[in-house]
């Protein structure tokens, strides 16, 4: 495999985690990956439900989950998988390939999540004028919360 070469040239201390090492939902797979690698592994992106994300916290084969807000039903499911992994201490790194309108939700609930650590975001994919959004990434890669209640976007 070479994942688990690239993975011991590396060293654990050269990146954050490893991101979606194998097919998802693929729980031998990764419990094999988790076993040889000292890179933390993360994975969730393409998981829809909370019964996929279960089976890698009950497995201890994962290190970090990334739910992607629009793929898996919603803010209260994301939320929902978010008390899941705190439950087996294992943090967030949401994923969010979508519009500023995903995002902001995405964003929301992450400012809930006790064990958040980063937010996967691609401000170009927005066009100009879809969303009027009331929050803002600063020059070091920062979320500037919206003031006031709600998801940071205006109508």
């Amino acid at each position: 495999m070479h994942l688990i070469q690239l993975a011991s040239a590396l060293g654990p201390t050269d990146v954050t985690f490893i991101e979606e090492p194998a097919v998802p939902g693929n729980i031998e797979v990764f419990k094999r990956l988790k076993a040889a690698i000292k890179i933390p592994l993360a994975t969730g992106e393409r998981d829809r439900t909370i019964w996929e994300f279960i089976a890698y916290l009950q497995e201890s084969c994962i290190d970090v989950l990334q739910p992607d807000c629009a793929h898996c039903g919603g803010i209260t499911q994301m939320k929902k998988i978010a008390v899941l992994a705190e439950a087996y201490h294992v943090p967030l790194a949401p994923h969010a390939i979508h519009t500023d309108l995903g995002i902001s939700a995405s964003m929301h609930c992450s400012a809930t999540v006790r064990f958040f650590i980063i937010h996967e975001y691609y401000p170009q994919i927005t066009p100009k004028g879809l969303v009027r959004k009331q929050w803002s990434v600063d020059k070091e890669g920062l979320r500037v919360a919206a003031a006031g209640a709600g998801s940071g976007r205006r109508d």
